[in-house]
């Protein structure tokens, strides 16, 4: 049950125009209640909640938009998986030539970072079909040992996203 604050001042303001004391005090109340009762009829979004489209009606704090935003680790392999449910960002370490497979649940209008770091030696990155890259970037890539790529993304639709980069050695 929500409990509503007593009912305004008859006086809102003071000679000079200004809010008084009391009423600031009433509309102060009034909005603390008010976010009280959408958090408690809403409930409140997880990070995973955020990121993978939930359904439903959830309030987001700003902690939760944030914490979002955070790097989601790949696992490095001959094709990396990405699957844009889990994040926004993505990070991952490869150890040889890899293509970036072409994502999971992308969502229409999302856009994030990839961010692929070579290890112990030069390494070529290739895209999947669905990635379209910019036209003064060809892949595959050459990243240099121990360097990052990151590559910037844009969902237009599920089979047209976006791709530019800042690559330390393009090819």
């Amino acid at each position: 049950m929500v409990l509503l604050p007593p009912p305004p001042p008859r006086s809102m303001t003071t000679e000079d125009g200004t809010l008084s004391d009391r009423a600031y005090q009433w509309l102060s109340s009034l909005q603390q209640n008010a976010v009280q009762t959408a958090k408690s009829a809403a409930g409140e979004a997880s990070v995973a909640d955020y990121q993978g489209k939930a359904a439903g009606f959830l309030a987001l704090t700003p902690t939760t938009v944030w914490n979002a935003a955070a790097y989601v680790a790949l696992t490095d392999g001959a094709t990396i998986a990405v699957d844009m449910a889990t994040g926004f960002n993505f990070s991952v370490s490869i150890a040889g030539n890899r293509t970036l497979g072409n994502p999971s649940n992308a969502k229409t209008g999302q856009s994030g970072c990839i961010k692929v770091t070579a290890s112990a030696a030069n390494r070529t990155l290739s895209i999947g079909s669905n990635y379209k890259s910019t036209s003064d970037l060809i892949f595959p890539v050459t990243i240099d040992s121990g360097k990052t790529a990151y590559l910037f993304y844009f969902v237009d639709d599920a089979s047209n996203i976006v791709v530019t980069a800042v690559v330390n050695n393009p090819t």
